[in-house]
């Protein structure tokens, strides 16, 4: 057993070595580095007066006529989260946490936190799915959020579910949380 375990070990060493085997790091057009830029944290009080975290997302609604340069998406913001994390957050603002690039750098980021408008008057300002756990809303925001933009295109539609099978106990590998 631990022959063979060597062996494997040697086999990738000989493969990084000679260039067979090559590990690449995540491009910027990864969606994983979308996805991981779309990722914020949201922050409130509940009724205990306790702070009470979630996490949530920020995708794009490309407008339907397109204003701007060409290659740049223009739309509207659109949180998404589990619904009990608003839910849950008393009052009309919450607090939401960004990573933005610093400027002329690929590799620093800096985290801000903005206020988030969650209630207006005591009415939400989110949209719940009656059937599961998420809510949805447009945001404003007073600074850019992304470098590159993930859009709404990427939520998976119930005929897309069934195009390739995925139903309850199914494993997938998701990125982000909820």
């Amino acid at each position: 057993m631990l022959l063979r375990h060597k062996a494997g070990v040697l086999v990738l060493l000989v493969g990084f070595l000679c260039g067979v085997i090559e590990a690449n790091g995540q491009t910027e057009d990864d969606l994983n580095v979308f996805m991981m830029q779309a990722t914020v944290k949201i922050e409130g009080k509940n009724s205990q007066g306790q702070n009470t975290l979630g996490t949530g997302f920020i995708l794009v609604r490309p407008l339907p006529t397109h204003e701007g340069p060409p290659g740049i998406v223009t739309g509207r913001a659109v949180l998404i989260t589990a619904a009990h994390v608003l839910e849950e957050m008393q009052g009309d603002q919450a607090i939401i946490h960004l990573r933005t690039r610093q400027p002329q750098s690929t590799e620093s980021w800096i985290r801000k936190r903005y206020l988030l408008p969650i209630r207006r008057n005591g009415r939400p300002l989110w949209e719940k799915n009656p059937d599961v756990d998420v809510a949805v809303m447009y945001i404003r925001l007073s600074v850019p959020i992304f470098d590159k933009v993930a859009t709404i295109d990427l939520l998976a539609t119930d005929e897309m579910l069934q195009k390739y099978e995925i139903t309850p106990g199914v494993e997938l590998k998701c990125l982000g949380y909820l």
